[in-house]
């Protein structure tokens, strides 16, 4: 009987919160924050601002990028089909080449993590600019009954497509300086 009354005793301890030395304060959410802001030491302005820009680029040239969804791929293709893939395609390299000039706006980045990052954000677009264009000339001669293929292969790169090796704004956490900084800069 002490015993079940012992522990109830300590259950109703736990629910309300009180311990042997008496209930504990309880301590705001602001409170934490305020003191882990002065804890951490706050990242380099100019990087936070140069993220802020770059993440904004990244997601405008996501959403500037698109297959049209209307390009059905043939089933039974005749020479006309090519044409419609390499207008599509060849619209998709100008739209590439309306992203350079907003990555070299970002120039120069402001320490070594953001200048690799850019780096590698140009080579990704670089790359399927490359790919695209080579697809284009590919579809002049590509066999007619491998033409769906083609049409396949271009819907699907671009559907696939993440600019940095695959990995997106996720490079930013292999940096410790950008992954701190992104974290104050609204747009990433």
């Amino acid at each position: 009987m002490v015993r079940q009354r012992w522990a109830l005793l300590v259950i109703a301890g736990l629910l309300t919160g009180c311990t042997a030395t008496g209930p504990q304060p309880e301590v705001s959410a602001s409170a934490h924050a305020k003191g882990s802001e002065s804890e951490a030491p706050q990242p380099d302005a100019a990087v936070v601002a140069w993220l802020d820009e770059f993440c904004g680029t990244y997601w405008d040239h996501l959403l500037l990028l698109s297959w049209p969804h209307d390009l059905e791929t043939p089933e039974a293709p005749t020479d006309a089909d090519r044409q419609p893939l390499i207008d599509v395609l060849e619209d998709l390299i100008a739209q590439l080449d309306t992203i350079d000039p907003a990555i070299t706006a970002l120039e120069p980045a402001p320490d070594e993590s953001t200048a690799t990052v850019l780096d590698l954000y140009r080579a990704s677009y670089d790359g399927l600019r490359a790919q695209f264009t080579e697809h284009a000339e590919s579809a002049t001669w590509y066999p007619l009954e491998e033409l769906p293929t083609l049409y396949r292969l271009n819907a699907l790169t671009l559907a696939g497509f993440l600019p940095i090796d695959g990995k997106g704004l996720d490079i930013l956490a292999d940096y410790e300086d950008l992954a701190a900084a992104s974290s104050h800069a609204a747009n990433c």
